[in-house]
């Protein structure tokens, strides 16, 4: 278990810290997983070692899972005796994906992760074991009796495809493992980014969309024109500048496979005109209503001529 000392010398929070350690752990687990070599065990005068069950023993301190040692327990079997492996049949399909909010993720100190609903049938009884990415496998437990596995990783946090591995064994035979069936899974935790451009030499609105893990090509797209409705999400549209700006702007609606969308509104630019027959000064303040700033700028200049001319004045005096 992690745990952080001395924190007051730390300006970040050590909640935040802890928290760290597993996501880290996690990220590097497919590359520990391949890098653990198969444990040979010795011979016995040609016997062969049916393992039984592989457990810590001596544990370092109360309330953790360090051990001193590891114990492997096994059944001699005689020598040309074929081990029996196989395990029960084990089927699993993808229920959903559910996400915490992004203002959860992004909370100091937040341990949610997306969590894996993963519908799994086997034989009455069985326990199941499950991965993610061919990382570590997790313990043996129980399989639900709705046949729900819930599966929560620290890797999950990379948006992407992931894939959920699942076995299964029968708790009286615990060294008859099945073979693993997979399940892919997609993480999609923010909408697209969506960005607006007006073109007006070819007179149209550029509408542009990324997401992190759906290609354009899977994005659907919805407009509401003015005051009208919200259309149907679909394929991508040309866009008329000068028909949106006429009806008074476009709400641009974008969604990813995941669900999520992201809203971009374009309005047609406001031109602040002189009013006919204005006095001089309303023509002043219309023209800066329309952002002209022109006449504010006179005072300093102003300023500027006479700190000159007192300047030349001064040089010739002395000369």
């Amino acid at each position: 278990n992690a745990r952080v000392d001395n924190s007051e010398l730390l300006a970040e929070d050590p909640a935040v810290l802890v928290n760290l350690i597993p996501a880290l752990v996690g990220l590097a687990e497919p590359v520990l997983a391949t890098a653990l070599e198969p444990l040979a065990l010795p011979e016995f005068s040609g016997f062969k070692m049916n393992v039984q069950q592989a457990r810590g023993l001596n544990l370092k301190a109360a309330g953790t899972d360090a051990y001193h040692h590891l114990g492997i327990y096994a059944k001699l079997v005689a020598p040309g005796t074929q081990c029996v492996s196989g395990g029960p049949s084990v089927t699993a399909s993808l229920l959903g994906v559910e996400t915490p909010p992004l203002e959860l993720l992004r909370r100091p100190g937040n341990s949610a992760y997306p969590v894996v609903a993963v519908q799994v049938h086997s034989a009455p009884g069985a326990e199941v074991s499950w991965r993610v990415d061919e990382g570590l496998w997790s313990n043996f437990e129980p399989l639900p009796a709705d046949g729900v596995l819930r599966v929560s990783h620290p890797v999950l946090l990379l948006q992407g495809r992931h894939v959920v591995s699942v076995r299964a064994r029968m708790p009286e035979r615990p060294t008859g493992v099945s073979s693993a069936t997979t399940v892919d899974a997609v993480v999609d935790l923010a909408p697209p980014e969506l960005t607006l451009r007006a073109d007006r030499a070819a007179g149209r609105l550029d509408v542009l969309a990324s997401d992190t893990v759906s290609p354009e090509a899977a994005l659907q797209w919805a407009y509401k024109v003015g005051e009208g409705a919200l259309s149907a999400f679909g394929e991508k549209r040309i866009i008329d500048l000068a028909a949106v700006e006429a009806a008074g702007g476009v709400e641009v609606h974008v969604r990813d496979e995941a669900g999520h969308v992201a809203v971009g509104t374009w309005k047609a630019p406001v031109v602040a005109l002189r009013p006919e027959g204005a006095a001089p000064g309303e023509a002043g303040a219309a023209e800066a209503a329309a952002g002209c700033s022109s006449a504010g700028a006179t005072p300093s200049l102003l300023a500027l001529g006479l700190l000159l001319g007192r300047i030349r004045r001064k040089k010739k005096t002395v000369s």
